[in-house]
């Protein structure tokens, strides 16, 4: 039969089950994946972890991970996009659903509705000296919350030209630096500054992917040309054309360690940067998964956690890598589009991204393109027929059937399909 209970929790889809079948008094799990990680903050020997299923938290010495999501917290979505800690305040910017404050005791959600502004869609957050949170949108510029009253500084009431913020910092003298695509803009004081290759020659950014500050106060610029540092004075870049270790010039995450080491992402490797050296990091030449980073946080013990797009959290210690789970299951991808429950009561799913999930007996199988000969792994409907078979749509390879040994593939060159598109 085809399941009914399918629910919209985010702008991607996902789906909740009863915990113990259709009982009477059932109780609500949220099944997500948590392998895009895109923000990391610390809370004593706590570490929250935001991602794409939830909120992860995970303590550093008794390894006790919990997982936040909408069925079992006061989180509005499962997509949270970035993540502060201020003192014994954990503040959570969600991709739709607004700011979340977390308190021992509370969890307080901030939106459209209840402050008057558009603040759903959060993609950065930082805290200033005096308490004050900076919350960059993605597409109503910047926010400043000092715990009792909101501002919005926008195209129309500020130096900011470009309301779609992608990257935020404070530097050693309070400035705020915010990063925008082609744009960098600097705050403080009512005064805002912009670099953009109008006013400074060669200043080609592309997104700015990350913004980090040296104890030197020197800015480091991860963007999609390159790593770009300012010195209060001068512009320098870091890229292919002077770096030719690079597989790529683009740059994602950034931080700085206490011995000046900055740390980047750039294609699939880690980068370690001081000076003039850099090394990388890759999956040939070390334990890194060969991942996109999306996020890279340095903690009190100097240990770098970096977030990525797919094989979830990576900690290096600078002598060990681990891999901490940030899932609470074995789904391949939160990106769920369509499910069935067929006769015998096995589970099937179909992701955005990930390919067909069949769940029999607690048990998860996943089909993909890699292991089976699914079509493809961008799936978009499902359906059963009286024989036992499941049929796979997909977004652009046709219609597959499977009918739990053999599988058989439907497009437009050998069937009657008039569109692969299912």
């Amino acid at each position: 039969m085809k399941i009914s209970i399918k629910i919209l929790i985010s702008m991607f889809f996902a789906f909740v089950f009863f915990s113990h079948g259709f009982s009477q008094n059932p109780q609500w799990v949220n099944y997500t994946n948590g392998d895009i990680v895109n923000d990391i903050a610390q809370q004593g020997d706590d570490f929250w972890i935001a991602t794409r299923g939830g909120l992860v938290k995970i303590n550093r010495i008794t390894n006790e991970t919990v997982f936040y999501n909408v069925a079992n917290s006061e989180l509005p979505l499962i997509f949270v996009s970035s993540i502060c800690v201020d003192a014994d305040t954990v503040w959570v910017g969600t991709s739709g659903g607004g700011l979340l404050k977390i308190t021992e005791s509370y969890w307080t959600v901030f939106n459209a509705v209840n402050t008057g502004f558009n603040i759903n869609n959060i993609i950065d957050i930082v805290v200033d000296a005096a308490g004050n949170k900076w919350i960059a949108s993605e597409s109503d510029g910047l926010f400043k919350f000092d715990n009792e009253n909101w501002t919005n500084y926008n195209s129309g009431n500020s130096g900011l030209t470009d309301n779609n913020i992608h990257s935020l910092a404070i530097d050693n003298n309070g400035t705020i630096w915010i990063g925008c695509y082609f744009m960098i803009f600097s705050f403080k004081n009512e005064i805002w500054n912009s670099y953009s290759p109008y006013n400074v020659p060669d200043l080609f950014l592309g997104m700015v992917n990350g913004i980090a500050i040296d104890a030197n106060n020197n800015k480091w610029f991860s963007t999609d040309n390159g790593l770009y540092r300012y010195n209060n004075t001068n512009w320098s870049v870091f890229n292919m054309a002077n770096y030719n270790v690079l597989a790529t010039s683009s740059t994602n995450g950034i931080a700085c360690d206490n011995s000046d080491y900055k740390w980047i992402g750039t294609g699939s490797s880690l980068g370690k940067f001081r000076g003039t050296v850099l090394q990388l990091f890759t999956s040939n030449n070390s334990e890194w998964p060969g991942a996109v980073v999306n996020k890279i946080f340095i903690d009190d013990n100097n240990c770098k956690w970096i977030g990525t797009s797919g094989r979830g959290l990576v900690k290096f210690d600078n002598s060990n890598w681990t891999f901490p789970n940030t899932s609470n299951s074995e789904l391949p991808s939160s990106n769920l589009v369509d499910a069935l429950i067929s006769d015998d009561g096995t589970i099937w799913l179909a992701t955005l991204a990930g390919g067909l999930v069949k769940i029999s007996n607690e048990e998860y199988t996943t089909f993909n393109i890699g292991n089976s000969n699914i079509s493809d792994d961008r799936l978009s409907s499902l359906a059963n027929d009286n024989l036992g078979g499941i049929w796979i749509g997909t977004e652009s390879k046709g219609l597959s059937h499977f009918d739990g040994e053999n599988w058989t593939t439907y497009k437009t060159d050998n069937s009657n399909l008039c569109n692969n598109n299912i």
